[in-house]
């Protein structure tokens, strides 16, 4: 009988299997770092615009015109204690 050696071909078969692995991981640590970049831009945007509501709003808020001051006892009726008018 024949005797054949296939350890060459499965060596073969084991390397290209390997290269094979190492480019689909390396695929996924791209796919991976593409997708965090896009999140953090989106996050990075959003912050910015709620940076820019909040500097809108304290701007309104300065224009706004300002509050009398009233005092304590400004009420036409003032009351005592136990809630009865004077």
């Amino acid at each position: 009988m024949v005797k054949v050696n296939l350890l060459p071909i499965r060596v073969e078969l084991r390397k290209k299997a390997l290269v094979e692995h190492l480019i689909l991981l390396m695929l996924c640590i791209a796919l991976a770092l593409i997708g965090a970049y896009f999140v953090q831009h989106a996050i990075t945007q959003q912050r910015e615009a709620l940076k820019q509501e909040v500097a809108d709003t304290k701007v309104e808020i300065r224009d706004l015109p300002p509050r009398p001051v009233r005092s304590k006892n400004s009420n036409s009726r003032s009351r005592n204690w136990n809630g009865s008018s004077t």
